[in-house]
């Protein structure tokens, strides 16, 4: 079953409004979500020595107010493209949205199917000490998760992560977040020798209402100056019997992830940052849009995982630019396909919730659909004409997903450009609506209203008037 709908605002001749959603005198159109004010995710939030404003485009990186900042797509964490967990809830289904890489997390509690996926990596110079800060889409407990960063490396010969991550990278440190006892720590590892770096031990924080966790580097074990620094990361989970990372098997348990397939030496990395030039799904693709996805826009990280090697994966921090608190939004797009990140009112429970996969059989009613991404922050997929905005606003298409499809359905397609880039431009939407298969009912319906009025709250829409059409 294919279901498409689109909605367009139209701009009629002499309705003009001030605002982006409907503020006429007779009763307004659409549930009241669609006319609440925007929700505060607490990971979207600031604190202590940070203060610029996230980016919210995924794939996107930016210089703000003395901060550097890279934005990662959402339910991305998927590992390395391997062989599938055959337990896995998702193999049977869900096929145009399934993921690149194959790794599942364990079953047990704490891993939320969520555990490692990064949201936002930030950096800000201080005095005497860098700033780091990781915010995660779940912590749940931070005693399950690592992550490692390297810094420095431009010689581009690349080096092994510590603690048996089973990836490499350019780096001269790498510095390794990690449980030890009921906390997190830093170890700083040299890059050339594999030896830990001796000096004052880097500090660590977390806020885990947030899910934000900062590292403060002192420049006596680091010291980037004014120089640009190369910087890599991922994130996985940790084996705290063994101290170094925990390592996917072929098939998942409660304390061990699967999806490795025969991989010897497997990956650790779930999610890897830096990745600003992911590419788009296409759909015409034929086998090699479910044998080789892009639809959660992991490809290139499901293919330097499976081969060990994340050199490609890196961003140039510089500096010299921080210190002169420059704001470059350059590497943020503004128009053309772009994934966009939702604070939802909603959060039924950290992570996502593969236990129900809905449409797979006539049998499945869509009342008995329970979403499978849960969380607070949720993603969709925008795209933004070229054109200005007409005097009266834009019009805005909502061009709705399919069954067994994700929100990068009709991300790169004439189905979405084509909407887009008529003689009345139009912004045109394609939420998530938490999963492939939740009918747009309940929680899934809510998010769709959710989507266009944040597009309502950052661009101009012209409210006047609605045309409704569809497609089988």
């Amino acid at each position: 079953m294919w279901l498409v709908g689109a909605l367009t605002a139209t701009v009629p001749a002499a309705v003009v409004h001030a605002g982006s959603l409907w503020s006429g005198s007779d009763t307004r159109p659409g549930p009241a979500i669609l006319y609440a004010p925007p929700a505060t995710a607490p990971q979207l939030t600031n604190t202590g020595v940070f203060h610029a404003p996230p980016i919210l485009v995924s794939g996107a990186s930016a210089y703000r107010n003395g901060e550097f900042l890279y934005q990662d797509f959402l339910y991305d964490d998927h590992g390395a493209r391997e062989v599938a967990d055959p337990t896995d809830q998702r193999s049977s289904g869900d096929t145009f949205s399934k993921p690149n890489g194959t790794y599942r997390y364990p079953t047990g509690p704490g891993y939320a199917n969520d555990a490692a996926d990064l949201v936002e990596f930030r950096v800000k110079p201080l005095r005497r000490a860098t700033a780091v800060r990781v915010t995660l889409n779940t912590l749940e407990n931070p005693k399950l998760i690592a992550f490692s960063i390297a810094l420095g490396g431009r010689s581009g010969h690349p080096h092994p992560f510590p603690f048996g991550a089973n990836v490499k990278a350019p780096a001269e440190i790498f510095v390794t977040v990690h449980p030890e006892g009921s906390h997190l720590v830093a170890t700083l590892t040299n890059a050339a020798t594999g030896k830990r770096v001796s000096g004052p031990r880097a500090s660590v924080s977390i806020d885990l209402r947030r899910r934000q966790i900062t590292v403060t580097l002192p420049h006596k074990d680091f010291n980037p100056g004014r120089r640009v620094v190369r910087m890599a990361m991922g994130v996985g989970l940790w084996n705290s019997a063994a101290n170094a990372y925990l390592l996917p098997h072929a098939v998942a348990s409660a304390t061990t992830p699967g999806g490795a397939g025969l991989a010897a030496h497997p990956a650790a990395f779930f999610n890897v940052a830096f990745r600003t030039h992911e590419p788009l799904p296409t759909p015409t693709a034929g086998l090699v849009a479910v044998t080789n996805a892009a639809w959660w826009r992991d490809r290139t990280q499901g293919t330097a995982l499976a081969a060990g090697d994340i050199s490609d994966l890196y961003a140039n921090v510089n500096f010299a630019k921080l210190a002169k608190h420059a704001s470059d939004d350059s590497g943020v797009p503004r128009t053309g396909p772009m994934d966009r990140i939702l604070a939802s009112h909603y959060e039924t429970a950290q992570g996502a919730n593969f236990a129900s996969e809905c449409g797979l059989n006539g049998s499945t009613k869509p009342s008995s659909c329970v979403p499978e991404y849960t969380g607070q922050l949720q993603p969709y997929a925008i795209y933004v004409p070229a054109a200005p905005a007409p005097s009266a606003g834009y019009g805005m298409t909502l061009l709705l997903h399919s069954l067994s499809a994700n929100y990068n359905q009709y991300t790169s397609s004439n189905n979405q450009s084509q909407f887009a880039n008529r003689p009345l431009p139009s912004i045109v939407i394609t939420p998530e609506a938490r999963g492939p298969d939740q009918f747009y009912e309940g929680y899934g319906a809510a998010e769709v209203f959710e989507a266009w009025a944040d597009v309502a709250h950052r661009y101009p829409l012209n409210p006047g008037g609605f045309r409704r059409s569809s497609q089988q």
